[in-house]
């Protein structure tokens, strides 16, 4: 299994998952293509091997690009493993503060968000593709959960992983527009009068959003993977391709 960790202790384990054409489905973790959920069922069965867990320590939603978060429980061990339409349906933000729970996100383009508080067992996951950071669904989601959790956002560690570069996330007026609306996105923006497009850095945005909040600079990650021209990248705007990546994280109790 290609996994790439973040953090592997015993106590906490993050990371993504990436391409190999050497694996089923070149190493896809994503389920909602009936034609390989075979080989992604091998590949989701290596991972939890790997990582030492059953598949009811799993927890997955069904994205929908939305601003919806979801506070989920080992009641919801399980859900989207076998079957998408049985993972936590319409919410593209998971958290716990359960331990030895796996939380999963899957992307290939879109900005996958991982963060964790230091100072208790809160974990989770956010799918941020360019519809959801024009709905704020990170600050949204972090700030609502501060709200339920009572935790400090100075406390609280953000990884940003493998994404579409501003390089290759060009778009059109309507799309900037939107980004341009936020107040603070300009920075993370350029147009190419060539070409008469625009182009975004989607996870400076969202990396823009965390700051905003009270996160410290010191405590987010960005990766520099670009999904559209690494060879073990997941890249939809490239070549439509059905794979995903997964982003994930697990405190061990």
């Amino acid at each position: 299994m290609f996994i790439h960790y973040y953090q592997k202790s015993d106590a906490l384990t993050t990371g993504v998952t990436l391409r190999d054409p050497h694996l089923p489905a070149e190493g896809s973790m994503g389920i909602g293509n009936p034609n390989t959920h075979n080989e992604v069922m091998k590949n989701r069965q290596s991972f939890i091997n790997e990582l030492g867990i059953t598949k009811d320590q799993w927890v997955q939603a069904r994205q929908t690009h939305s601003d919806v978060v979801c506070e989920v429980t080992h009641q919801n061990g399980g859900w989207g493993f076998d079957e998408i339409m049985m993972a936590v349906q319409d919410c593209d933000a998971l958290y716990t503060d359960e331990t030895d729970l796996l939380l999963a996100i899957f992307t290939a383009d879109c900005v996958p968000v991982i963060f964790w508080d230091d100072e208790s067992t809160l974990i989770g996951v956010i799918h941020s593709g360019w519809r959801g950071t024009v709905q704020g669904i990170t600050p949204k989601a972090l700030l609502q959960i501060q709200s339920e959790k009572n935790f400090q956002m100075d406390h609280l560690h953000v990884e940003l992983g493998p994404s579409l570069s501003m390089e290759h996330f060009e778009v059109d007026k309507d799309v900037y527009e939107l980004f341009h609306h936020l107040g603070y996105a300009t920075h993370y923006s350029a147009y190419h009068p060539e070409t008469h497009k625009y182009h975004i850095d989607n996870q400076g945005v969202v990396y823009e959003q965390c700051k905003r909040i009270g996160i410290p600079e010191s405590n987010i990650t960005r990766s520099t993977f670009d999904t559209f021209s690494e060879d073990t990248g997941f890249s939809y705007r490239q070549d439509k391709t059905k794979g995903r990546h997964m982003s994930f994280i697990i405190r061990r109790g």
